[in-house]
């Protein structure tokens, strides 16, 4: 019976799509501007129903962290890679937890089976 429902189980599930983002581990460093970090994070898009990732800053709280990137939306076609650099103040270096990619939609192409993925890596 438990082999049946393992069968079962594997033969619905679909595989889990999501996009990737490098590097787990971001590191600041400095920049070309006083009092501000830098750091440079890759996207590669494994999903053929999004073309859009936004680029989010959070504390330990999961509270947004203000902070500047060539561009908060980026726009990737499926199997696409880029890089993004991503700056932040000097004074927010220790509040800053996390740095994430979170996948958007283009409203007019949202269905129900639109499932949205967020990857984030944790600040060094």
């Amino acid at each position: 019976m438990k082999k049946f429902l393992v069968i079962a189980l594997a033969a619905f599930c679909g595989p889990a799509m999501a996009h990737e983002m490098s590097p787990t581990y971001v590191e600041f460093g400095p920049s070309y501007v006083d009092n501000v970090l830098k750091t440079d994070i890759e996207i590669f898009n494994r999903r053929e129903d999004v073309n859009y990732y936004q680029i989010e800053v959070y504390d330990k709280d999961w509270k947004s962290i203000s902070f500047v990137a060539d561009t908060k939306i980026v726009n990737l076609k499926y199997l696409e890679k880029k890089t993004v650099d991503v700056y932040i103040k000097s004074n927010d270096k220790d509040r800053a937890v996390y740095v994430c990619t979170l996948s958007r939609f283009i409203k007019e192409d949202v269905t129900k089976t639109n499932v949205s993925s967020r990857i984030c890596s944790k600040v060094k």
